[in-house]
């Protein structure tokens, strides 16, 4: 967010993980990349969102048999903390997405269905708010609107659709 620093992953053998280097935003050019999270095999797509210049959100799952947690890391402190506890025998928690606001993070959480439902956190009052926007064919991607009114998403049926957030509302974008 400060546009110094950048993180990012890296997948080869014994140096999978969540790095973070030096960022110069005039050459986009890197540099004094260094280790932060090492990851596990199982953890090949975490999620990077930042909250602020020194705190970002990343999603990992603790063993095999674990369902995949969000967690918040800290550069200050150069610690991990778990925010989302997902159910055990799900797949658990995708997606991890700040709001531009910085008001919501984003889930998209697994079910015992082998279907996933968008959750938002509320960052200020740390609770975790169910929506009604339900899908079983893994589009977890999602995006807010620059205002942080609305969250954007590719609905059951394959059609660009937003959740206006305050109107716990679903509208079809594209036709």
């Amino acid at each position: 967010p400060n546009k110094k620093q950048i993180a990012f992953i890296r997948y080869p053998k014994e140096q999978r993980g969540i790095y973070l280097a030096d960022f110069n935003e005039n050459t986009l050019l890197a540099s004094n990349e260094r280790l932060l999270i090492p990851l596990k095999t199982m953890n090949l797509s975490p999620i990077i969102s930042w909250l602020n210049d020194s705190q970002f959100f990343y999603s990992a799952t603790e063993s095999k048999s674990a369902p995949r947690k969000i967690y918040k890391y800290d550069l200050a402190t150069n610690l991990s903390e778990p925010i989302s506890a997902p159910p055990l025998n799900t797949y658990g928690d995708f997606a991890g997405v700040v709001s531009p606001n910085k008001h919501w993070l984003a889930i998209m959480r697994s079910d015992e269905s082998y279907g996933y439902q968008l959750f938002l956190y509320d960052l200020n009052q740390k609770i975790l708010l169910p929506t009604k926007i339900t899908n079983s064919k893994e589009r977890l991607k999602v995006s807010f609107s620059d205002d942080s009114q609305s969250i954007y998403f590719i609905n059951e049926e394959g059609y660009l659709s937003s959740y206006l957030i305050e109107e716990a509302k679903e509208s079809v974008i594209s036709s």
